[in-house]
């Protein structure tokens, strides 16, 4: 019951299509998964008004995204060619859906704004924004590269990370945000 889907067409998903306008029908889908999107998203709000029609009552979104840590916001504008501007509205500058972002935008809406999210999305509400892994994202590699250090190692780093945990709000690279959709 899983629907893969992209703002680019490629042949490993079922549906193209933008996050801000999603061909599915009112109150149909449980959950919307998201890995790194929320940044990328032109306007979120539109996004959110979309969200809030096509999920269940109960339903989730699942988002994982950059974290605005010390070490998080520091070791990416040091290395990754993403734009971080904690000072900025919510829309993302630009044409080009893949390239154009703004990784501090989950931190600006579900922490800055937080209180502007619950008044204009009354009908989601957020849940968890959890900080975590510091050091597993940067050790495996990341989304694009391989891993800069042998696969039987990464196991010894999730358990330093399980022992730095209570660190995370500090050291975190990324975050884990939970929105519900509320019964009414």
């Amino acid at each position: 019951n899983v629907i893969t889907s992209d703002v680019q067409p490629n042949n490993k998903i079922d549906i193209c299509c933008s996050a801000e306008s999603l061909p599915f029908d009112d109150r149909s889908i449980y959950g919307l998964v998201m890995c790194n999107v929320l940044h990328h998203i032109k306007n979120p709000r539109n996004f959110f008004s979309e969200a809030e029609r096509v999920l269940m009552p109960g339903g989730k979104i699942i988002m994982i995204e950059p974290s605005m840590t010390f070490f998080g916001k520091w070791i990416r504008k040091l290395f990754h060619h993403e734009n971080i501007d904690t000072k900025a509205s919510w829309e993302i500058i630009g044409d080009d859906p893949i390239m154009d972002s703004n990784m501090a935008n989950p931190w600006i809406i579900f922490k800055r704004d937080l209180k502007i999210f619950q008044q204009e999305f009354p009908r989601l509400k957020l849940i968890k924004y959890h900080s975590h892994t510091p050091l597993l994202y940067l050790f495996s590699g990341g989304a694009n590269h391989k891993s800069i250090v042998p696969g039987y190692f990464l196991k010894l780093i999730i358990f330093i990370e399980k022992i730095i945990s209570p660190l995370n709000e500090i050291f975190g690279f990324s975050s884990t945000i939970i929105i519900k959709r509320l019964k009414y």
